[in-house]
Protein backbone atom coordinates (compact mmCIF):
# COMPACT_ATOMS: atom_id res chain seq x y z
CA UNK A 1 0.00 0.00 0.00
CA UNK A 2 3.00 2.41 0.38
CA UNK A 3 4.46 1.35 -2.50
CA UNK A 4 1.13 2.61 -4.55
CA UNK A 5 0.55 6.10 -2.37
CA UNK A 6 4.37 6.87 -2.78
CA UNK A 7 3.57 6.36 -6.52
CA UNK A 8 0.69 8.52 -6.73
CA UNK A 9 2.32 11.07 -4.72
CA UNK A 10 5.23 11.04 -7.30
CA UNK A 11 3.04 11.50 -9.80
CA UNK A 12 0.97 14.43 -8.44
CA UNK A 13 4.70 16.13 -7.42
CA UNK A 14 5.67 15.66 -10.76
CA UNK A 15 2.61 16.82 -12.45
CA UNK A 16 2.63 13.40 -14.79
CA UNK A 17 -0.97 13.85 -15.26
CA UNK A 18 -0.92 17.25 -16.60
CA UNK A 19 1.81 17.23 -18.90
CA UNK A 20 1.99 13.19 -19.84
CA UNK A 21 5.17 12.09 -21.92
CA UNK A 22 3.78 9.36 -23.40
CA UNK A 23 3.20 10.74 -27.10
CA UNK A 24 4.28 6.81 -28.17
CA UNK A 25 1.50 5.06 -26.34
CA UNK A 26 -1.03 7.69 -26.52
CA UNK A 27 -0.50 7.13 -30.75
CA UNK A 28 -0.86 3.90 -30.43
CA UNK A 29 -3.62 3.85 -27.95
CA UNK A 30 -5.61 6.43 -29.86
CA UNK A 31 -5.06 4.27 -33.03
CA UNK A 32 -6.17 0.83 -31.64
CA UNK A 33 -9.35 2.48 -30.48
CA UNK A 34 -10.15 4.16 -33.63
CA UNK A 35 -9.91 0.75 -35.76
CA UNK A 36 -6.21 1.65 -36.93
CA UNK A 37 -2.85 -0.17 -37.31
CA UNK A 38 -0.47 -0.26 -34.05
CA UNK A 39 1.24 2.83 -35.47
CA UNK A 40 1.86 6.16 -34.11
CA UNK A 41 3.35 9.47 -35.42
CA UNK A 42 6.79 10.41 -34.13
CA UNK A 43 6.91 14.12 -33.62
CA UNK A 44 9.19 14.82 -36.53
CA UNK A 45 5.79 14.10 -38.20
CA UNK A 46 6.61 10.43 -39.49
CA UNK A 47 4.11 7.80 -38.61
CA UNK A 48 6.03 4.26 -37.29
CA UNK A 49 4.39 0.75 -37.03
CA UNK A 50 4.86 0.53 -33.58
CA UNK A 51 7.33 -3.40 -33.20
CA UNK A 52 8.74 -2.78 -30.13
CA UNK A 53 6.03 -1.18 -27.37
CA UNK A 54 4.87 -3.45 -24.50
CA UNK A 55 1.86 -4.84 -26.26
CA UNK A 56 0.18 -5.34 -22.87
CA UNK A 57 0.80 -2.33 -21.69
CA UNK A 58 -0.86 -0.72 -25.03
CA UNK A 59 -4.00 -3.24 -24.36
CA UNK A 60 -4.19 -2.48 -20.89
CA UNK A 61 -4.44 1.92 -21.64
CA UNK A 62 -6.76 1.09 -24.47
CA UNK A 63 -8.91 -0.39 -21.96
CA UNK A 64 -8.57 2.16 -19.20
CA UNK A 65 -9.01 4.62 -22.06
CA UNK A 66 -12.53 2.90 -23.41
CA UNK A 67 -14.13 2.85 -20.18
CA UNK A 68 -12.90 6.31 -18.41
CA UNK A 69 -13.11 8.24 -21.95
CA UNK A 70 -9.40 8.30 -22.57
CA UNK A 71 -8.70 9.54 -18.86
CA UNK A 72 -4.67 9.81 -18.60
CA UNK A 73 -5.18 10.17 -14.88
CA UNK A 74 -7.02 6.91 -14.61
CA UNK A 75 -4.11 5.12 -16.52
CA UNK A 76 -1.33 6.78 -14.17
CA UNK A 77 -3.39 5.32 -11.10
CA UNK A 78 -4.00 1.79 -12.72
CA UNK A 79 -0.12 2.20 -13.49
CA UNK A 80 0.57 3.04 -9.55
CA UNK A 81 -1.71 0.44 -8.63
CA UNK A 82 -0.30 -2.52 -10.90
CA UNK A 83 3.60 -1.54 -9.97
CA UNK A 84 2.93 -1.15 -6.49
CA UNK A 85 1.38 -4.49 -5.92
CA UNK A 86 4.24 -6.01 -8.11
CA UNK A 87 7.12 -6.55 -5.21
CA UNK A 88 3.78 -8.58 -3.58
CA UNK A 89 2.91 -10.65 -6.32
CA UNK A 90 6.51 -11.75 -6.62
CA UNK A 91 6.93 -12.59 -3.17
CA UNK A 92 3.64 -14.50 -3.16
CA UNK A 93 4.56 -16.31 -6.48
CA UNK A 94 8.09 -17.02 -4.99
CA UNK A 95 6.91 -18.46 -1.69
CA UNK A 96 4.08 -20.57 -3.55
CA UNK A 97 6.87 -21.96 -5.94
CA UNK A 98 9.85 -22.59 -3.22
CA UNK A 99 9.26 -21.18 0.32
CA UNK A 100 8.54 -18.32 2.21
CA UNK A 101 11.87 -17.46 2.90
CA UNK A 102 12.73 -17.05 -0.65
CA UNK A 103 8.78 -15.38 -1.60
CA UNK A 104 10.02 -12.51 1.01
CA UNK A 105 13.43 -11.98 -0.21
CA UNK A 106 12.30 -12.20 -4.03
CA UNK A 107 9.58 -9.74 -3.21
CA UNK A 108 12.33 -7.03 -1.43
CA UNK A 109 14.71 -7.16 -4.10
CA UNK A 110 11.80 -6.21 -6.77
CA UNK A 111 10.67 -3.49 -4.69
CA UNK A 112 14.16 -2.42 -3.86
CA UNK A 113 15.06 -2.29 -7.79
CA UNK A 114 12.14 -0.34 -8.03
CA UNK A 115 13.52 2.53 -5.57
CA UNK A 116 16.75 2.05 -7.30
CA UNK A 117 15.58 2.42 -10.83
CA UNK A 118 13.96 5.99 -10.01
CA UNK A 119 16.45 7.45 -8.22
CA UNK A 120 18.76 7.82 -10.97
Amino acid sequence: MRGVLARVGGQLALGASSEPDVFEYEGITSNLLAGQRYTYASPDGREYVASVSSQLYIVLTAGVYLVTNHNQSATLLVQAVLGGATPALVAWLGGFAFSRRAGLAAGTLVARAQISRRAK
